[in-house]
């Protein structure tokens, strides 16, 4: 038996567990925002006004770097409009398909991530990722019902989108991002986030706001979880690395399903919930991998 895991492990465990919650619950309060009047928009620049100055407060308090140099600070601007991007189109997303789904179709990012490190020769393909890749996609016709009752096609679209920017984003952040400027650079892209959100906000000339007590509720828990999460991503990050978090988190659909159950009354069938349980499979199946050393070029 190997050595019994150490209290701070299990800590970062627990909070990596409230992170994939938080996460959920952002996105299900978002659903509950949008049943009293809001839109994504106003969601969208709420949650992303809120998560820069919670981060940049977190920052000032802790004594971390905010700055960046010139050229690493422009990289991150400009990847936060494919942040912005990929967090509008889930929040839309969210109008049109239950939270569960437009979860579950964004947690197909790392499916994605490694398809094209095969593609490009950056990782080394094997037989079980491929089975992997199979998985999930039968997991993803059961979990959309594409075979029978389909989504909403223009959430189907935009959540899809979400994923695939949620994967250029990794892609372009691993190669121009120093992994100790990790904050820092997410500040920045939160920065870009939010003056976006404000700028369209502005020039359409209106902000939607809820009309009822439990829009409200959604509206404000909204950002106050996505904040949380970023927060104690990178404390859960700083006590069991990116890779465990990382695994632990794809307990967020789970959340989801079960969330958008309680609070919005969205329920799966069996057969959507067994492609949930697929999808997750083939995800911590690939992440697993690249612990057992997958990965060819760092």
């Amino acid at each position: 038996m190997g050595p019994a895991a150490s209290p701070r492990h299990w800590g970062g465990v627990i909070l990596a567990l409230a992170v994939a919650v938080s996460f959920a619950a952002n996105s299900t309060f978002a659903g509950l925002a949008y049943t009293g009047g809001a839109d994504a928009m106003s969601v969208f620049a709420a949650r992303s006004t809120a998560a820069y100055v919670v981060l940049l407060v977190y920052l000032v308090a802790t004594g971390r770097p905010r700055k960046l140099p010139t050229r690493q600070r422009n990289k991150a601007l400009l990847l936060g409009v494919v942040m912005a991007w990929a967090s509008y189109a889930l929040l839309s997303a969210m109008e049109r398909m239950p939270v569960a789904l437009c979860v579950i179709t964004l947690y197909t990012y790392p499916l994605l991530v490694a398809s094209f490190g095969w593609w490009s020769g950056r990782e080394r393909f094997r037989a079980r990722f491929a089975v992997a890749l199979a998985v999930a996609f039968a997991g993803l016709v059961l979990a959309l019902d594409l075979s029978g009752n389909a989504p909403n096609p223009g959430g189907l679209a935009l959540a899809a989108s979400g994923a695939i920017g949620v994967a250029t984003l990794l892609l372009a952040n691993e190669r121009v991002r120093a992994p100790a400027d990790a904050q820092a650079f997410t500040l920045y892209m939160l920065a870009t986030c939010m003056i976006l959100a404000l700028i369209i906000s502005a020039a359409e000339g209106e902000f939607a706001l809820p009309q009822t007590r439990a829009a409200w509720v959604g509206f404000i828990a909204t950002p106050l979880c996505y904040s949380f999460s970023i927060i104690c991503m990178f404390v859960a990050v700083s006590m069991i690395g990116s890779l465990r978090t990382s695994v632990v988190m794809n307990l967020e659909p789970v959340s989801s399903v079960l969330l958008g159950y309680l609070l919005l009354s969205q329920t799966l069938d069996g057969s959507q919930l067994l492609g949930v349980a697929l999808v997750i499979a083939a995800i911590v199946f690939i992440e697993g991998g690249y612990a057992a050393g997958a990965r060819v070029n760092p």
